[in-house]
């Protein structure tokens, strides 16, 4: 970088030197190549950067070379190609330019000298409002300047330093943020856009449209965006305008890994040409198997911003768009856990010292699917706990005689049951086969108790419980709204009720998982309901409604005690 005493002749010298070398180098081609950030053959960079329009929109995940390629280098161009060009970069907020777009011009220079030969880090100074670059020719450096949306106002007093400096380049990055994922209050966000939108053309009229250009020097407003919000002003009134959201842009950037399309009508002839990128974009060197892995997981886990992360749209609740309900309550924006859902006491503890109010059990009856297990509890604070599960409780290759299946799911069943109680101490088994209840309060009050939504298997396994002396309570569980079977109370825990249950219980932090059930996280985040309609559709990933039937069955013998309990609390 350039030091203090920049107006010495022979540092003078230097400048210059190294200016009109770069500027040797920086032929229309050399150009062209250092924006070919990709390993398609076509250059959609190169495209935008000699598109007359003045509207200039980027669109893409974060890695696809919007901001460093598109902003920092076309702005080292301008500078270098243009003596009295001074780019003018704006974001939300002015912590974001200290972290990342100083860094990025940096690293530009950096790049710039090491791949193509053009090495301009010396005639640089990094200051607070900006960098100044010195070319050695004029007298005063021309800069790149930095604003933000939050103090526009100020840029009214804008003043360059020299009369023949001009601002042609006008470039805002990153002025969308994710409305569900922003660490700014979704208020707060909502102030900021309206700040953006109103004041858009107090910004270009202090910039780009401040003084008559001269002939041959195209004026630029740039957008880098990621598209998290597809109500933002910006893909409403000037994406939507040339490229709105299709399956035709869907399409190309998959085949493509981008689309491009330009409007030289817009804004009564300003014009406006749009670029939008996916994340598989950028040279295939520059991905690793490990970025892909991670993608094709976030897919799975949180397919809303996988389209905006890797396929690079905005992500459109429309009529073929289908909802993974409990997703956006479990996962962050990365795919992680929002939360430690995982239950760190000790349920056996918890059980011998009164914490839990309430365990029930529930079983999913399959033969030719599987038959899954499922036990809950709820303690004192009205957490619901998943203490136990079982996806397949026969090994499958029994499976061949359905008679043999259904006497072995029933025996089965009781078997675990017991050996559930045993191991949450609240029966002992002795010599003669005989359940023995400790000395704790629940034990004592305790009838072990199984839910399930088949009354031959109710039927059969009361008879078997009964041939052991094991006292066991086989009711029906509660799959629809209306009145019990066995009780005549009005119950509420229909489909549409048991998805409000989870969506309640993961929106509260209510929920908890015992070690080696946190599995079923995963697959209760797969359940979805077809935009339109209000009830999941159990035919999209049929296999995890075994581990899901059974939940619901157990659940169903203790949501109304969870519930009781919440309200105590409150």
């Amino acid at each position: 970088m350039a030091n203090k005493n920049i107006l010495d002749p022979i540092l003078q010298d230097k400048f210059r030197y190294h200016y009109e070398k770069a500027k040797a180098i920086l032929t229309d081609e050399k150009i062209s190549e250092i924006l070919h950030y990709t390993d398609s053959k076509e250059n959609p960079f190169y495209k935008a950067y000699l598109s007359p329009c003045v509207y200039d929109l980027t669109a893409g995940a974060k890695g696809t070379a919007k901001t460093f390629t598109r902003g920092i280098m076309e702005a080292l161009i301008k500078l270098i190609k243009d003596p009295n060009e001074n780019p003018f970069i704006c974001r939300n907020f002015y912590k974001h330019i200290q972290t990342t777009i100083k860094p990025a011009c940096l690293q530009a220079l950096i790049v710039l000298k090491n791949k193509w030969g053009i090495d301009l880090i010396d005639n640089f100074v990094v200051l607070r409002e900006q960098i100044d670059f010195y070319n050695g020719i004029n007298t005063t450096p021309q800069s790149i300047y930095f604003g933000n949306w939050e103090n526009i106002q100020a840029i009214q007093g804008f003043t360059l330093p020299d009369p023949n400096f001009y601002i042609s380049e006008l470039i805002i990055d990153e002025p969308i943020e994710d409305p569900e994922l922003s660490e700014t209050k979704p208020e707060k966000l909502q102030q900021i856009y309206e700040i953006q939108e109103s004041s858009l053309s107090l910004l270009l009229d202090n910039t780009i449209f401040r003084k008559k250009l001269p002939v041959g020097v195209k004026p630029k407003c740039k957008f880098f965006y990621n598209p998290f919000d597809p109500n933002h002003w910006l893909i409403l009134n000037f994406q939507n305008e040339v490229a709105p959201y299709d399956n035709d842009m869907y399409d190309e950037l998959i085949e493509n890994k981008f689309y491009q399309a330009q409007d030289s009508d817009f804004g009564h002839g300003l014009g406006i040409i749009f670029t939008g990128l996916s994340r598989e974009f950028p040279p295939a060197d520059t991905i690793s198997e490990i970025q892909r892995a991670k993608w094709n997981e976030l897919k799975e886990k949180n397919y809303r911003l996988w389209m905006v992360t890797v396929i690079g749209v905005a992500f459109l609740e429309n009529e073929n768009t289908s909802k993974f309900y409990l997703r956006k309550f479990i996962y962050n924006q990365d795919g992680d856990y929002k939360h430690d859902w995982t239950y760190h006491d000790n349920i056996k503890k918890e059980i011998k010292d009164g914490n839990i109010i309430a365990l029930c059990c529930g079983l999913d009856v399959g033969v030719v699917d599987a038959t899954a297990m499922a036990c809950v509890a709820v303690d004192k604070n009205a957490n619901l706990i998943i203490v136990n599960i079982i996806p397949e409780i026969l090994k499958k290759e029994i499976k061949h005689n359905k008679k043999i299946v259904v006497e072995a799911n029933n025996n089965t069943a009781i078997a675990i049951m017991r050996t559930w109680d045993d191991e949450l101490g609240i029966t002992k088994i002795d010599d003669n086969n005989q359940d023995v209840r400790p000395t704790s309060e629940f034990a004592s009050e305790y009838i072990p108790t199984l839910l399930t939504d088949n009354m031959h298997c109710i039927q059969a396994i009361r008879i078997i419980a009964n041939n052991q002396n094991y006292p066991l309570n086989c009711y029906m569980a509660i799959r629809r709204d209306g009145r019990n079977q066995d009780t005549g109370a009005i119950e509420y825990f229909g489909i549409e009720n048991r998805q409000k249950f989870w969506i309640n219980l993961f929106e509260s932090k209510k929920i908890k998982f015992c070690s080696g059930t946190e599995f079923a996280i995963d697959i209760l985040a797969q359940q979805v309901i077809p935009n339109g309609e209000t009830k999941r559709d159990e035919t999209i990933n049929r296999n995890i409604y075994d581990v899901i039937n059974a939940l619901e069955n157990a659940c169903s013998g203790v949501y109304r005690i969870r519930q009781e309990q919440e309200n105590e609390l409150n």
